[in-house]
């Protein structure tokens, strides 16, 4: 699903980096070189790749099975658009599931069904007909919607804003290396398949880069809508850009990390110094970026999160604040200057 995000970067950063890589598994990796002798070396990295499925399957009466590729709210997938991308070109379909009011009379007519029991609906009549328009097993399927521009234009709804707001700062981040160049060598990864292997592309990616420092750019829950608790409102829209202290999963509560110190000085000196308005998050058990991952690879590497607080994620519309998307771009923007060779060298160890 990442082929024409590709395209878009390759084609938006072409003129103003040094290189660009494709990884043997579809990273994307651009380099702006700097102006010391090849250190430091950061790497920036977002993901390319948006939550879709697969056609699983191809019924008699031409109906099509979904294989989820990342995780679901299947309430909010129930009687949405989708596409599926074939050889031949586009096919629209809607996402179908029995009909409620037939199981009323077995109590089931509020019952969400499973995922498996949902199916795409491309109005055909077989399985022939189907495959006639391009239709195969395999083929990818993403969210039909448009991108808009909401709440007097302070807002923006779309699909997949997980995370083509990660990669339209990285690419805005790139592009200002253009107008003054810095000491350290920057890598941009765009990275391919986080929503099904999480952050191990963005670890895969380091492996490749081998930095001295670490971003990840993402998205962040803005659970600031009715009916949550005040205490469980873990980043909210319009408050600026989140800058991730602890993360750990609801699955693996020993799979998370706390947010390298010495970094997490850095971008709160640089936030106040430029008055970039942002949130400390304490703590979130309910996702994991790509940082618990990139840390580990080769002897450690110093890394944070910075991502934007949307609402709704993981379904056909997500919502982001116009301000906040602003505030992390201008972060990024900002610190790349501060990280040179003295503060890698002198200010980041640990000692």
């Amino acid at each position: 699903m990442e082929d024409r995000i590709r395209d878009i970067v390759r084609r938006e950063l072409k003129s103003c980096v040094d290189r660009i890589d494709i990884s043997p598994l579809g990273d994307l990796i651009a380099f702006k070189k700097g102006t010391g002798s090849g250190n430091p070396r950061i790497l920036i990295d977002a993901h390319a790749d948006e939550i879709g499925c697969l056609v699983r399957y191809i019924d008699n009466n031409g109906f099509v099975r979904l294989q989820p590729t990342g995780y679901f709210d299947t309430k909010a997938t129930l009687a949405q658009a989708m596409t599926v991308w074939t050889a031949n070109g586009p096919v629209e379909g809607i996402v179908g599931a029995k009909y409620p009011i037939l199981e009323t009379a077995t109590g089931g007519a509020e019952r969400v069904p499973p995922f498996d029991d949902l199916f795409l609906d491309i109005g055909v009549k077989s399985k022939a007909e189907a495959e006639s328009l391009g239709v195969q097993i395999g083929d990818q399927i993403t969210f039909s919607r448009r991108f808009s521009i909401t709440g007097g234009g302070k807002k923006c709804m779309g699909t997949a804003l997980d995370d083509r707001a990660g990669v339209c700062v990285l690419i805005e981040a790139m592009k200002s290396l253009c107008k003054g160049p810095i000491e350290a060598d920057v890598y941009a990864s765009f990275n391919a398949q986080e929503e099904t292997t999480i952050g191990r592309h963005a670890a895969l990616c380091a492996r490749i880069v081998n930095p001295q420092i670490a971003i990840e750019l993402g998205v962040f829950l803005a659970a600031d809508i009715p009916g949550v608790r005040d205490d469980l409102v873990i980043s909210r829209q319009g408050d600026g850009v989140v800058i991730t202290l602890h993360e750990r999963s609801t699955e693996d509560p020993f799979a998370g990390y706390v947010c390298h110190p010495k970094l997490l000085e850095l971008f709160r000196k640089v936030c106040h110094e430029h008055k970039i308005k942002h949130q400390i998050q304490p703590s979130t058990v309910y996702v994991l970026s790509g940082v618990p991952f990139i840390r580990l690879v080769h002897g450690g590497i110093p890394s944070i999160a910075v991502s934007l607080p949307i609402r709704y994620g993981h379904t056909p519309y997500e919502l982001m604040d116009i301000d906040d998307f602003v505030s992390c771009r201008t972060l990024v923007e900002a610190v790349l200057p501060c990280m040179d060779s003295e503060f890698v060298n002198k200010k980041l160890p640990l000692e």
